[in-house]
């Protein structure tokens, strides 16, 4: 895609990677010129000028062409945030009172002047790669700011010298930009101006300048060899099982990072989170966060026992799609450090039973768990403190719940994705066995086993801890469908009174 003026105006035209099938897209503006495509590739914006220049969108075949700023300010630099739903761009008036960042959702409402300093002129908006932060040219000389999208928290990134042409790294840790010297030199920073350093040296040589950087893009995603595991992280579950969370390691997933899941038009979990998608078995499945390095999903329904098939795919359902190579996995070690090309045998099993921890976690880490009489967390004294108050040991003779995942089939019937509307206990032959503390027991002090009501994947484990439990740390261990939750975390048990 590119402005051309062959037909006499500038006009913007696309055609195919190979030159082929030139279409012009624009026509009656006099001039339209920086086209930009929106990052699903759905959509175009560029700008168009007679006195001042306007924003456009439309899409991607020309159709629906709509300004979406009016004509009393000059409007540059507009850039699409990563999720494409909003615009960045640097404004200024006719009377030059107004230079500031702007940002304005695309369809044309909610503009929003971030800088609003009519004594400083600002340029150049970049967004982070997770659309949270935008970068800019501030004042003269120019100083490099960081501003949140909301116009939140605005930041010097530098303090001194010349700077020009901020540029975010993938992870968004680092500002890249050229300071203007005797010569030119490339720097970098965090996005709150600690950890200032100069990259290149070309003043030092005497002759030259070093501008225009720019950091190596992402590469294709990966996921690491073993990095498919039970969300429980520890101990480490090696199989995964039908609607169990998992967790997947690996590089490059996402330039975003996205903690909550988005519910579809049905209520069930989306199956695209911040840009990516995960394939089990050629399937995708449902998404609770994201980040460049990990997914947390929950495995499909299906009772596809043995090797499984695991791959991510970055850009999802755009023309920029990438797919990771395939990963045959159910299962984990511990989590290396390089990513693999080739396929991983193991199996996917019934249930994979897993508790949950509160940090920090451990092979012998503290199971997550609450009192059913108040909701406090179960855990050393004031150890933890929440809006039910501090937390405190488990007691005798009180009921506790205990989260976990993997815990296998259910009475619901669930698919993956949906929230289990109630009480989904496991079925009849799960064989439900506890221990607490080594002591097997009592059925009558085993109130449910099955799917916590309102959630996707989250089991639950009711019970009254036995009167014979010791004080202190007991490791409690649950069995169902013959499959046990692994030997170390614990509960703790108050002294009786």
């Amino acid at each position: 895609m590119f402005s051309s003026t062959r037909g006499g105006n500038s006009h913007i035209f696309k055609a195919n990677a190979d030159g082929s099938n030139l279409q012009q897209l624009t026509f009656g503006n006099p001039y339209d010129y920086q086209p930009q495509w929106s990052p699903d590739g759905s959509r175009i914006l560029y700008l168009a000028a007679l006195f001042f220049s306007q924003i456009h969108v439309m899409g991607a075949d020309g159709s629906n062409d709509v300004a979406i700023t009016g004509s009393d300010m000059n409007h540059e630099g507009a850039k699409f945030s990563p999720d494409g739903t909003k615009i960045t761009f640097h404004g200024t008036s006719a009377n030059f009172q107004t230079n500031d960042i702007f940002v304005i959702d695309v369809g044309g409402t909610g503009l929003m002047n971030l800088t609003n300093d009519p004594d400083v002129r600002d340029a150049l908006p970049t967004w982070s790669p997770d659309g949270t932060q935008i970068a800019f040219q501030h004042g003269l000389p120019n100083q490099i700011y960081v501003v949140n999208a909301d116009g939140t928290n605005l930041r010097a990134v530098t303090q001194a010298g010349n700077n020009a042409s901020a540029l975010w790294s993938p992870d968004g840790s680092k500002v890249l930009f050229y300071r203007f010297r005797v010569s030119g030199e490339l720097f970098s920073a965090n996005p709150d101006g600690s950890d200032l350093q100069q990259l290149t040296m070309s003043r030092d040589s005497g002759r030259g300048f070093d501008v225009f950087g720019s950091f190596a893009p992402l590469g294709p995603p990966a996921i690491f060899e073993g990095g498919v595991i039970l969300s429980t992280l520890a101990p480490k579950v090696k199989t995964v099982s039908p609607l169990s969370i998992i967790s997947v390691f690996g590089e490059n997933f996402t330039k975003q990072t996205v903690l909550f899941p988005t519910l579809n038009g049905a209520g069930d979990l989306d199956r695209i989170l911040g840009g990516a998608c995960l394939e089990m078995n050629d399937e995708r499945i449902p998404i609770f966060a994201v980040t460049p390095g990990q997914i947390n999903a929950q495995a499909s329904e299906k009772k596809m026992l043995g090797p499984a098939t695991f791959r991510v795919i970055s850009n999802c359902d755009t023309a920029n799609a990438v797919t990771s190579e395939p990963l045959r996995v159910a299962a984990v070690g511990p989590i290396p450090s390089a990513a693999t090309s080739g396929p991983e045998m193991t199996t996917v099993e019934e249930a994979t039973p897993g508790f949950f921890l509160y940090s920090p976690v451990g092979d012998d880490g503290l199971i997550a768990a609450r009192f059913n009489v108040d909701n406090a967390i179960v855990a050393p004294a004031a150890m933890f403190n929440d809006e039910y108050g501090p937390s405190r040991p488990a007691q005798t003779g009180q009921i506790i719940t205990l989260y976990g995942t993997g815990f296998g089939e259910t009475e619901a019937g669930s698919k993956a994705g949906e929230l289990v509307p109630g009480a989904a206990p496991l079925l009849e032959d799960a064989n439900v066995m506890v221990t607490f503390g080594g002591i097997v027991m009592d059925p009558l002090d085993i109130f449910y086993v099955g799917a916590t009501p309102g959630s996707a994947g989250l089991y639950q484990l009711v019970i009254r801890p036995p009167a014979q439990a010791q004080p202190g740390n007991n490791q409690v261990v649950l069995t169902v469908y013959g499959k046990s939750t692994p030997v170390g975390p614990v509960i703790p048990v108050a002294t009786a009174q």
